[in-house]
């Protein structure tokens, strides 16, 4: 026996087959707009990196030229900050020799110790590179 045909068993069918069907619709436009959006990430990286690549001022990087030269100043300034550092170090002991001459004669002795002392704390401030001064001090004179 055959059962009655009701209407709403062919409605039913067709809602549920357009609702898929939507569905899937949606899905592909969702799918295609984040495939527009990797590939104009994509480009847009492209044409940074081509910038980078050909005209790196204009993005703020220095060019290699512009490093050598950097580069070459840096060495000239550490060279005279080296000729610098010698010629000090050269004028304290030049001093604390002087210094250690007219602490040598018996009548100069007590004049000369602050003198060599503060050479000797002068020297040692420069040559101690932690930034602070040697814990050991002086003796005052009277």
């Amino acid at each position: 026996m055959d059962m009655p045909y009701t209407a709403g068993e062919g409605v039913d069918a067709l809602r549920l087959q357009i609702e898929s069907g939507l569905r899937a619709a949606e899905a592909e436009r969702r799918r295609r707009i984040g495939l527009m959006i990797a590939g104009a990430a994509l480009a847009l990286s492209l044409i940074i990196n081509v910038i980078v690549l050909f005209a790196p001022g204009s993005v703020g990087l220095a060019s290699g030229s512009q490093i050598d030269g950097l580069r070459s100043e840096l060495r000239a300034e550490i060279a005279a900050t080296g000729v610098a550092q010698q010629v000090e170090a050269a004028r304290l002991m030049a001093a604390t020799l002087e210094a250690v001459r007219d602490a040598a004669r018996p009548d100069a002795a007590s004049a000369a110790l602050p003198v060599v002392c503060a050479t000797l704390a002068e020297l040692g401030d420069w040559s101690f590179t932690s930034g602070r001064a040697p814990a050991q001090r002086c003796p005052t004179t009277r």
